[in-house]
């Protein structure tokens, strides 16, 4: 086997990885939007941002702020939670709750315009929420621009810690769609790689799909593609099928699908990228010798 189909092999191996992240990630992003799984991390990353985990107090304050009018303007639908806060913000509409928190709701406005950040927090009940604010506030004077740019950047290094708890929630499910999309294709890593081994039709087939895919990467493109693949279920089901659970083949194949869905939990791009330079690869081909200048035809030098 040469070069050109050992190339081949990997550009199919990487081609059904890269179709697989692309359904994988978008049974991810559809779970997610059930669930409204950003909104629901966020909320938790701002509950715990204002104590509201351990105090009542703080969740009360938690809870104003959800219900603030700048905050509910940035949900989807009416009562709903947003799934992204600008940290300004974020700033400005503690600062008006704290401050309507502390005054009745016609001085509010008022209220907060006067006092300042600092003062606002010193009336909070003594608990995490007041300590976290007075530490980030320290220094910071009647400076209210300055008093906001400190909240804003510890809510900003905050949503950096909430964005790893989504992310991990993301990658467990994406795994898991992946493994579901293994079993249910039969995508088994080993067999398919045995298979464009041996075979220089399919080799051929699967990198010609790779090389349009590579050109026009688009969902219902991969739908349509996966299509042509040789995955899916043939022939019947083992005679004695819960004895074969416990078999080797079956150990190999369960391993064969855990390798998928792990290559495929790598992500769409990663392996986009991966494809793309394999298919360059072949078709740049292998370059040709140099040629002697008598040879290429070039005037060979006088003889003395």
């Amino acid at each position: 086997m040469g070069t050109s189909d050992v190339l081949g092999v990997l550009i199919g191996m990487t081609f059904v990885y890269f179709l697989l992240a692309v359904l994988a990630s978008g049974i991810k992003e559809a779970i997610s939007a059930f669930f409204s799984q950003r909104a629901t991390t966020l909320e938790k990353g701002i509950t715990q941002l204002l104590g509201g985990l351990t105090r009542k107090d703080d969740t009360a304050i938690a809870s104003d702020f959800y219900n603030h009018p700048l905050i509910q303007s940035l949900a989807e639908k009416a009562g709903g939670k947003p799934s992204y806060i600008p940290a300004r913000t974020f700033a400005l509409v503690l600062e008006n709750v704290l401050a309507t928190k502390q005054a009745s709701k016609a001085l509010a406005q008022e209220y907060a315009a006067a006092a300042s950040y600092p003062d606002l927090v010193n009336k909070i009940p003594a608990g995490p929420l007041r300590d976290t604010l007075a530490t980030i506030l320290k220094g910071v004077g009647q400076d209210a621009d300055l008093a906001r740019k400190r909240v804003e950047q510890w809510f900003d290094d905050s949503m950096d810690r909430v964005s790893g708890w989504y992310k991990r929630w993301a990658q467990v499910i994406l795994l898991v769609a992946a493994f579901a999309l293994a079993v249910l294709l039969n995508a088994d890593s080993f067999s398919l790689f045995s298979r464009l081994w041996s075979d220089a039709a399919l080799r051929s087939q699967v990198a010609a799909l790779a090389q349009n895919a590579a050109a026009t990467p688009t969902a219902s493109q991969a739908f349509a593609d996966l299509s042509k693949l040789p995955l899916g279920w043939t022939g019947p089901w083992p005679a004695d099928f819960w004895k074969y659970l416990l078999s080797w083949p079956f150990l190999f194949k369960l391993v064969g699908w855990g390798f998928t869905a792990f290559a495929a939990s790598l992500g769409a791009p990663f392996w986009f990228d991966a494809m793309n330079k394999l298919v360059n690869v072949r078709l740049a081909g292998t370059p040709p010798a140099k040629q002697s200048e008598s040879q290429s035809g070039a005037p060979l030098p006088p003889a003395r």
